[in-house]
């Protein structure tokens, strides 16, 4: 492998690892929007920030490693058909943020509690519309240039 191919893979790792982080944030968000602006009880900004710091490093690894499978089954395919154009990768991100929002019901039914229609109604169009954002970055990161490690590798 060349350098280009190894510059590639790693636009293509950069990519990834800032989409998952962007999707937590917006997760975090959609999930309860006014805690995360504005949380109560704050006496120390710097110690807060500390703490909050150390619960979004462990929760990006989380979601990197939630989100790794589908992804990469994605990314794969992206690479053999090279999928250069922003529909798929729009697609793709608000369909796996959609399905984000479908394993939160699973949970809240498995654990007898139903979320109200209009809590659930907004929390799916957010997570719709930050997905489609975060494959938006991942396609202008590393989608755009899709197909050339497979065209490489068999010239």
């Amino acid at each position: 492998m060349n350098q280009s191919t190894i510059l590639l893979i790693l636009k293509i790792l950069g990519g990834y690892f800032l989409t998952t982080l962007v999707a937590l944030l917006s997760l975090l968000f959609v999930s309860d929007p006014k805690s995360f602006l504005f949380p109560e009880g704050i006496e120390n900004p710097l110690e807060f920030i500390k703490s909050t710091g150390g619960v979004l490093l462990l929760g990006w690894t989380l979601t990197s490693f939630i989100m790794a499978i589908p992804c990469a089954i994605f990314i794969v395919i992206s690479e053999f058909f090279g999928l250069k154009r922003r529909l798929p990768y729009l697609i793709f991100g608000a369909g796996l943020g959609v399905c984000v929002l479908y394993y939160n019901w699973l949970e809240n039914l498995a654990h007898g509690r139903l979320m109200p229609f209009e809590d659930s109604l907004l929390k799916l169009t957010g997570l719709f519309i930050s997905g489609a954002i975060c494959g938006l970055i991942y396609w202008k990161i590393a989608g755009r240039n899709a197909g050339i490690i497979r065209q490489r590798m068999c010239d």
